[in-house]
């Protein structure tokens, strides 16, 4: 059974937070693990809200709920407690700032990630109205065929065939350049710089897939491409095995991410 790990701030109301959570281990068919962080920040709110009644199994009466209250830095403090249960997946819900009028803000998400190695399923503050529904038809996977995609791969055909979604394997050729060249002429076995090599190799990669499966290579910016590409699929998932540059959650070192978060549909 899989361990899911759902961070959530107890300041404010996490109702649809955690019906959204519950949603995920139910079809997942994972164990839901609730974690609040208590910093006791001079600037932050007095007031705590108890946990909601989603927490409590209220709607979900078979799925196996955990609640735990720690004190601490809240990245490390999640870090270390996802390592603790050995989690499968990190599930976090985001708020996006303006960077003019919120300029000392920093991202708590990109913390997190920062901090762990873990799968991290990443989606935007919830609506109210959008409740707890969770859907995997369709999975769009990013890979690099750079030889580093074994860890992205594995992830993206268990959870196919968790939640009987399709693969659909996406990777960007980027356009010519003298920068590219240059690229290519010291990294020429790593890494496609066409589509027809990206082409066969991706079909290499995918030959011996247990799911159903399609692909496709676009060219151009990543960003773009991988949002158009979710678009036209109207995928549910994008599973990419670093974050994109100019997603706003860059960072170095190798890990692996479930989003909804970076590119809206």
């Amino acid at each position: 059974m899989w361990k899911v790990l759902a961070p959530v701030d107890l300041r404010f109301d996490t109702e649809p937070q955690v019906e959204y959570a519950a949603g995920v281990a139910g079809v997942l068919g994972a164990e839901l693990n609730l974690l609040h962080v208590s910093t006791a920040r001079w600037y932050q709110h007095s007031h705590r809200l108890g946990w909601p009644p989603s927490a409590w199994g209220s709607r979900t009466p078979d799925l196996d709920i955990h609640r735990l209250v720690l004190a601490g830095p809240v990245p490390e403090t999640v870090a270390r407690y996802a390592d603790h249960i050995d989690a499968d997946l990190l599930l976090i819900t985001t708020r996006t700032y303006s960077s003019r009028t919120r300029p000392w803000r920093r991202s708590m998400t990109a913390e997190i990630m920062k901090a762990t190695r873990r799968p991290v399923l990443i989606r935007k503050e919830i609506d109210a109205d959008l409740g707890g529904c969770f859907g995997s038809r369709q999975i769009l996977c990013v890979v690099g065929l750079d030889g580093q995609d074994a860890g992205v791969l594995s992830h993206a055909q268990d959870l196919a065939v968790r939640t009987r979604a399709e693969l659909i394997f996406l990777h960007v050729v980027p356009p010519v350049s003298e920068g590219l060249l240059a690229y290519g002429l010291a990294n020429f076995s790593s890494r496609p710089l066409s589509a027809e090599f990206a082409a066969q190799r991706l079909a290499e990669l995918t030959r011996n897939m247990h799911v159903s499966v399609r692909s496709f290579i676009k060219t151009g910016s990543a960003t773009k491409c991988i949002a158009s590409a979710a678009r036209e699929n109207a995928a549910d998932l994008v599973l990419t095995a670093r974050m994109i540059p100019g997603s706003g959650f860059e960072r170095s070192g190798a890990y692996t991410a479930i989003s909804e978060l970076l590119f809206p549909l």
